[in-house]
């Protein structure tokens, strides 16, 4: 099947969708990594209205989400923080070939005033204030393993990193214990973000997050018609508040 016939059947399924639950009860499950959890909350609403088709969803890091789904977790569609691991369901025949719905970026927030006074996000973790740095685990979250590379060239102070599994548990003890910490723009552009101040990290490339249905699911129809809402024109300028594209 080409990748626009694929496309075709996606949108002609959300478009038939009403029809197909003509009132019933239906719903699908997420597994979606943490730092879309925010954006998917408002997509889902959005979609539940639209269709009458209710979205259940778990967050976790994409690297933990993706060891449920080979252990037989039975999640209809994957939202995952990169593309890498989507590929890897669908090389194991688990899962449709994945597309990307949403392109990240990493950044550096802290809530010190003193910090925020830092024209870069360099200058602001080279501060002799920071004595801890929190991040996202690198293993199991895209978000940490795009900014590690960046903290082991040598050319910034050693400074305790805190690890947190996901990027919102990072985000949470930047906040409660560090007061500066890698995450996603998304959580800094969050209420409890804006609170604080981040810094744009030019030296990341943006975060690819690939999307996959899995082949387990019994929701096809309702599932598929769900990416196609994902991915609409409309979707993606909703998406723009929370920090994704570009």
């Amino acid at each position: 099947m080409t990748t626009k016939s694929a496309l075709f059947i996606s949108i002609l399924s959300f478009l038939l969708i009403p029809l197909l639950v003509q009132g019933a009860e239906s719903q699908i499950t997420v597994a979606v990594a943490a730092n879309f959890s925010r954006a998917l909350n408002e997509v889902s609403e959005k979609f539940q209205k639209d269709t009458g088709i209710e979205v259940r969803y778990s967050v976790a890091s994409t690297g933990k989400l993706y060891a449920l789904i080979n252990n037989g977790a039975p999640f209809d569609i994957f939202l995952a923080a990169d593309t890498k691991r989507p590929e890897m369901l669908f090389k194991k025949g688990l899962a449709t070939k994945p597309v990307v719905y949403a392109k990240g970026h990493a950044v550096l927030w802290a809530s010190k005033e003193n910090l925020c006074k830092m024209k870069n996000w360099r200058h602001a973790i080279s501060s002799a204030t920071v004595t801890k740095v929190a991040i996202p685990s690198p293993k199991l979250a895209p978000y940490g393993a795009v900014v590690a590379p960046l903290l082991e060239n040598g050319d910034l102070p050693k400074i305790p990193l805190v690890y947190g599994n996901n990027v919102n548990l990072a985000f949470q003890f930047s906040e409660n214990i560090t007061g500066i910490g890698f995450t996603a723009l998304s959580l800094a552009l969050s209420e409890p973000g804006l609170k604080g101040c981040y810094w744009l990290m030019p030296e990341t490339e943006a975060v690819q997050q690939g999307a996959c249905v899995l082949k387990r699911t019994k929701k096809r129809a309702e599932t598929e018609a769900f990416l196609a809402y994902l991915l609409s024109d409309k979707t993606t300028k909703l998406l723009t508040k929370y920090g994704y594209g570009g």
